[in-house]
């Protein structure tokens, strides 16, 4: 029997990377990753027999044969103006390409910022859409196009919680260690808000495992998150406690209290049953992993980085 062979678009970013770096070492599986920088990929992923780094504009399905899975992970990395609207576009034609090509499965990277994101509770895959902003329009748009172009094989839309992890920077988490490696306060804001932070490396574990199932036993739409949410002042205090005994020094975090809202809560029983799969990740891990790296960093101390073996990941 040949290798399983997988196909991901936008394989350059947080999530496409894991994913490639998951299943470099399975040897059930030939993956193609396609990115806008096939080198930069290479060189943070590493060579292997297995992976081939492919530029965008080598797209042909075509000449690829037959695709076991294809996983689309591309999307734009604006929310608004031309180039959103061209990169939507770019993904629309990544669809329709593998479309015309023989592919067993489809997998959609969609968000859970599809849910209305003042919801009460965590949503489950019942719930209402409700997007609001052009982030999340765009991706349900996504998910109606790729339901339609799909429709007549396995496919499934993963709604995914906020990643978190090395290479997310923009989270707020990153952006407090960052704060706080640079010999400054911990600021904080009260509020009601709560998030649902996954793991990058959870995620890309995640969709490994989902790889190794029957297609035709997935369900059209799943959430993928962590199983809880945190208010801010959690995750600030979580900074503090693990870049204090990072750091060897006292971290200082002040609150100050202000009027915002918003869940990004999800259900993922469902994903969770029908996987047998669970987050191996807690949020002190995850911090604890991004500060190591961010410390190296800051300190120009590779050997720090290093420090990732298991006994950190339950810190």
């Amino acid at each position: 029997m040949g290798l399983e062979r997988v196909v991901i678009t936008g394989a350059g970013g947080a999530l496409g990377t894991a994913l490639m770096q998951s299943l470099k070492s399975d040897n059930r599986f030939e993956v193609l990753g396609f990115t806008r920088d096939p080198q930069s990929l290479r060189l943070r992923v590493g060579d292997a027999p297995s992976l081939r780094f492919m530029g965008n504009e080598e797209m042909e399905f075509d000449e690829l044969g037959t695709v076991d899975v294809f996983v689309h992970c591309a999307y734009p990395r604006t929310n608004a103006g031309a180039s959103f609207a061209e990169g939507l576009r770019t993904c629309l034609d990544m669809m329709l390409a593998a479309s015309r090509a023989t592919v067993g499965a489809s997998i959609l990277i969609s968000s859970q910022s599809v849910y209305d994101p003042n919801r009460q509770c965590p949503a489950d895959e019942d719930s209402a859409p409700m997007p609001i902003g052009g982030y999340a329009v765009g991706k349900y748009m996504m998910e109606l196009v790729f339901d339609r172009v799909f429709q007549n094989e396995p496919h499934t839309a993963i709604r995914l919680g906020s990643l978190l992890g090395e290479s997310v920077p923009e989270r707020a988490v990153n952006r407090m260690i960052k704060q706080v490696i640079g010999g400054q306060d911990l600021k904080i804001i009260r509020s009601d808000q709560a998030f649902d932070l996954l793991d990058v490396e959870d995620a890309a574990d995640a969709f490994h495992r989902m790889m190794t199932t029957d297609p035709t036993d997935w369900k059209h739409v799943y959430n993928l998150g962590s199983g809880r949410t945190y208010s801010l002042v959690e995750i600030g205090s979580t900074v503090q406690t693990i870049c204090g005994i990072a750091l060897g020094r006292e971290i200082v975090m002040r609150v100050t209290d202000a009027e915002a809202s918003g869940n990004s809560g999800l259900n993922s029983r469902r994903f969770y049953q029908d996987f047998d799969w669970v987050p191996s990740h807690s949020l002190a891990s995850t911090v604890h992993r991004i500060a190591i790296e961010e410390i190296a960093e800051a300190h120009g101390n590779e050997s720090l980085a290093e420090d990732r073996g298991e006994g950190t990941r339950h810190v």
